[in-house]
């Protein structure tokens, strides 16, 4: 099989385009959120804003070659809930402006607008900033593929658009009413 990295094929494709967005997939299992994070802000900077990512929380452990971590099928939605917190808050972390000279006072990076996260979470630990700023101040269009309602309640709650596939218009028609109904339950716009 000849697939390559996401992040490293998104990079290509935005080098050579310039209208599209580019959405490599991260797992969120198999990746640190600080990683991923840093992987989504270069990129962002190499598409001059156009970013985006396709979030899945993996279907089997043995995905990533290597990595004993598993992770019951019940917590993997709070695991990558947990995930894009700590993204979104490193995200933050170094504001685009930070990079901003203060010619005045001999200041090429803004160092005082870069703030750490201090995430204690159940899944993860992080102190500290990103160690680079995003193109963008808004974190990345985020797309999440499901079709569980465990999952459509965490894309409810994290993601701006769904992918799922039904096997009818009706199916269909049923998964977007509850999408809806989580969405408004999570506080959030219906649509």
């Amino acid at each position: 099989m000849n697939a390559f990295e996401p992040f490293q094929l998104a990079a290509l494709v935005a080098g050579s385009t310039s209208r599209i967005a580019v959405m490599p997939t991260v797992s969120t299992l198999h990746t640190h959120p600080f990683t991923f994070a840093r992987g989504l802000a270069s990129l962002d900077r190499i598409s001059r804003g156009r970013a985006w990512v396709n979030v899945v929380s993996s279907f089997r452990s043995g995905t990533a070659i290597g990595i004993r971590r598993a992770m019951p099928k019940e917590r993997r939605h709070l695991q990558t809930e947990e995930f894009l917190a700590v993204a979104r808050k490193l995200w933050e972390s170094w504001p685009p402006e930070a990079l901003v000279p203060d010619l005045a006072g001999d200041r090429y990076v803004r160092d005082d607008l870069v703030t750490d996260v201090g995430h204690h979470g159940e899944f993860y630990e992080q102190s500290g900033p990103i160690d680079m700023a995003p193109y963008s101040a808004r974190f990345p269009f985020t797309l999440q593929a499901t079709s569980s309602l465990e999952g459509l309640r965490l894309a409810a709650r994290t993601a701006d658009a769904v992918f799922a596939g039904t096997p009818t218009l009706g199916a269909a028609r049923e998964l977007r009413r509850m999408l809806r109904e989580e969405a408004v339950h999570a506080g959030r716009a219906p649509n």
